[in-house]
């Protein structure tokens, strides 16, 4: 995207957003989804991006972490757990598929251009600003089209060989990516 300065017509910023995604089923039951996205704004106002919370990286509260590149991989594998289990009193009532999930989600972000100008130059030729990550599973209900009642259990880390002693939870219904 690139916005204009309606007063004298100069660009402010570019923004520039790619996402990828993969599924596969590798066994039956089982889904595999994977999911990479970066983030880009340059320019005089660039636009600043914030990740954490259910859209983005799990076990970090919404707006934890931002910048003005930021990149986003996440890996889940989801499998049922509980399937038509039916209730008999007052009626027949079969509740709906509880299904599992382990996953593991990395974040990185920058705050400032490479030496170059460019945004590759920082993306591959300086650290990041921030590097966050966290691993974890998940019990839900729903999915697919319709907004998954989700409770994921996630340890943070910003290395993957250190993670926390206790996993922070997060209850929400929305759509798994």
């Amino acid at each position: 995207g690139l916005t204009r300065d309606l007063s004298g017509g100069a660009g402010d910023f570019t923004s520039l957003l790619v996402e990828l995604r993969e599924y596969a089923t590798p066994a039956p039951g089982v889904v595999s989804a994977a999911r990479a996205q970066g983030q880009s704004s340059f320019g005089r106002d660039s636009q600043r991006y914030y990740l954490g919370g259910w859209s983005s990286i799990r076990g970090y509260d919404r707006r934890d972490l931002s910048g003005l590149q930021t990149m986003l991989v996440q890996g889940e594998a989801r499998f049922p757990l509980l399937r038509g289990l039916t209730l008999a009193v007052p009626a027949l009532w079969t509740l709906p598929t509880v299904s599992g999930a382990v996953f593991a989600d990395a974040v990185w972000t920058w705050d400032r251009l490479g030496l170059h100008g460019t945004v590759l130059d920082e993306l591959f030729g300086h650290p990041a600003d921030v590097q966050a990550g966290s691993v974890g599973g998940s019990f839900y209900i729903g999915g697919g089209f319709y907004p998954a009642l989700r409770w994921d259990y996630a340890y943070r880390t910003a290395d993957f060989r250190r993670f926390a002693r206790r996993p922070h939870t997060q209850f929400r219904m929305s759509y798994n990516f």
